[in-house]
C-alpha cells in the first residue's frame, strides 16, 4: 500500500516512466496527486525493491451508466514501473494486487485504458464487447477494457457509458 513517504518517489517514478514511453509525460503525476485528494475509494499500491520505489499503481472511482441503472467500480491509472525494471513482471505484479484489492473490496467492476496485448492476459476484455463506451472526446474505444469482479457485472450493456472520476477531465463525449 502506499504511504505518504511514497509520495515524491512516485512523482519522480511517474515522470521518468512516461517521458521514457511512447505516450510521454502528460500531466500523470498530477493526476495522481488529484485521485489521492478527492478519491476516497482510491486504492493506491508500490512496487519495492530494497525500500525503492520500482512501481506505483492507482485505481479510482468509475461507474458505469446503461438504461437507468448505475455500477460502481474502479478504473486503473495512472500505473508506472520504473524503466529499468520494466519487462520484469513488476506491471503484473501490481495489476494482480490491485484486482485482488478491489474484488476483496466489492467493487463490481474494473476498467484501464492501455495496451490490448498486456491487459487482457489478466481478463480484462475490451469495453465494446460490453456494449459500453468511454465518454472522453478524441480517444479511440479499443484501448479501453473491463473486467467484471462480481457475478452480477452483466456481460451485456444497452447503451453502455463509462464514466472515471472528474479528476481526469472533461468526458463529454456524448453531451
Amino acid at each position: 500500500m502506499e504511504q505518504s513517504c511514497h509520495y515524491d518517489s512516485v512523482q519522480q517514478l511517474t515522470v521518468s516512466a512516461f517521458e521514457a514511453s511512447e505516450f510521454g509525460h502528460h500531466g500523470e503525476s498530477e493526476l495522481i496527486e488529484a485521485l489521492r485528494d478527492n478519491c476516497e475509494r482510491a486504492i493506491s499500491l508500490v512496487a519495492l525493491d530494497d525500500r525503492q520505489v520500482i512501481g506505483h499503481v492507482i485505481a479510482s472511482p468509475a461507474v458505469t451508466h446503461s438504461a437507468g441503472s448505475e455500477r460502481s467500480g474502479l478504473a486503473i491509472g495512472p500505473m508506472a514501473v520504473m524503466p529499468s525494471f520494466q519487462r520484469r513482471g513488476v506491471g503484473s505484479q501490481l495489476v494482480r494486487a490491485v484486482v485482488e484489492r478491489a474484488d476483496a473490496a466489492g467493487e463490481s467492476f474494473m476498467a484501464v485504458a492501455g495496451h490490448p496485448e498486456f491487459y487482457t492476459r489478466f481478463g480484462f476484455r475490451p469495453i465494446l464487447d460490453f456494449g459500453v463506451q468511454h465518454c472522453f472526446e478524441g480517444m479511440p474505444d479499443d484501448v479501453f477494457f473491463l473486467r467484471g469482479l462480481q457475478t452480477t457485472f452483466p456481460d451485456h450493456f444497452e447503451n453502455g457509458r463509462l464514466v472515471y472520476s472528474n479528476a481526469f477531465g472533461r468526458q463529454d463525449r456524448f453531451a
